[in-house]
């Protein structure tokens, strides 16, 4: 039996509230309010947050410290919040973003290698960005077209979680608290 939490790599624009406003004929960007939708995804996650330990993916983590992050949940799932990617990374310069070098999952991919190789498979990641994701990868990613009030990102993440869970059923450590009553 593995005893592993499920990593679940968490974006902040684009997911947890709109990434553009539409309002207009052209898309500008989102002034607020912010995490608007926070509380659809702790309605989807409460099943699993025993189990889950979130990293925080979003670029907010260049200018937010990870206890600032953390205050953004208020209590819902902050002691669940372990750490975030973007503190961690290299140096990303102008050339690398331009050219795609530095899509999400190759923030991800990079973090999980140098800084937590110890989740193995026992990941997911809720992001905007489904750019250069591998095949052997995308199951591994609840992709939001436009956020979390969007019609086909709640499936896709439940989808996610299910398939997980069955993944890994024969670890019986990674069990909504549902199937425990």
């Amino acid at each position: 039996m593995i005893d592993k939490n499920l990593t679940l790599f968490l974006d902040f624009d684009g997911v947890l509230h709109p990434l553009s406003d539409f309002q207009g004929s052209t898309p500008s960007p989102y002034l607020g309010p912010y995490f608007i939708y926070t509380p659809i995804l702790i309605d989807l996650l409460r099943p699993y947050l025993d189990n889950m330990d979130i990293v925080i993916s979003s670029a907010w983590g260049y200018s937010y410290s990870l206890n600032e992050m953390k205050d953004f949940f208020f209590f819902f799932c902050a002691d669940r919040v372990v750490d975030a990617v973007y503190p961690h990374l290299p140096y990303i310069d102008d050339y690398r973003y331009k050219t795609g070098c530095a899509t999400r999952w190759a923030e991800i991919a990079w973090y999980r290698e140098h800084i937590r190789h110890d989740i193995g498979e026992h990941w997911l990641a809720i992001d905007d960005d489904n750019i250069g994701w591998p095949a052997h990868a995308t199951n591994h990613l609840a992709h939001c077209e436009q956020s979390l009030d969007y019609t086909g990102t709640q499936p896709a993440l439940m989808n996610a979680l299910l398939i997980y869970k069955e993944a890994h059923i024969e670890d019986r450590h990674i069990v909504s608290r549902e199937s425990k009553e």
